[in-house]
């Protein structure tokens, strides 16, 4: 088997790290750290801070981060490159070109977009932005419905055809 990429994304509070660090106990190469880091770095007056630098960092951080999957592993990665094209829509700033081409060069092998709560329009509107970003790649997106923690990972992992043995 060669090595997979499993992207999950969706807005601010989905629950993507909770997701990866869940899907760590069955035995995932697991890129979750990439936007913890970036939530610490871009942190002002204790409220995240996105700045135009702080996605080329990002970048910067996550081409070396998914350089770092070892070969014939399957990984849940929390967000992908693309990722960062929603936070220059939502903040009305044009991207730098080697963000689009490196968005352009992703080889993801899935990407699950974790659904947002229904009452926070914010992140139905980021979810949105990022559905188009991928489908604008190429990438079909799988809808991760709002589900608790145990069952969002069963949703998962029955779309990556793998099955967590009793």
């Amino acid at each position: 088997m060669g090595t997979k990429k499993y992207i999950l994304t969706g807005g601010p509070g989905v629950g993507k790290t909770e997701t990866v660090e869940k899907l760590r106990e069955y035995d995932y190469f697991i890129l979750g750290k990439s936007t913890e880091y970036i939530k610490q770095l871009g942190k002002k007056d204790g409220k995240f801070n996105w700045t135009p630098e702080l996605q080329v960092k990002a970048l910067e951080l996550q081409r070396v981060w998914e350089k770092e999957i070892p070969k014939g592993r399957e990984a849940f990665i929390a967000a992908g490159i693309p990722d960062g094209l929603a936070y220059y829509e939502v903040n009305n700033k044009n991207p730098p070109c080697e963000l689009l081409e490196a968005a352009k060069k992703t080889n993801y092998d899935k990407i699950f977009m974790l659904g947002a709560p229904k009452d926070k329009d914010s992140i139905k509107a980021m979810n949105k932005i990022l559905y188009g970003i991928y489908t604008s790649l190429g990438y079909k997106p799988i809808m991760v419905p709002r589900l608790d923690l145990d069952e969002r990972i069963e949703f998962i992992l029955n779309n990556t055809k793998y099955k967590k043995e009793a």
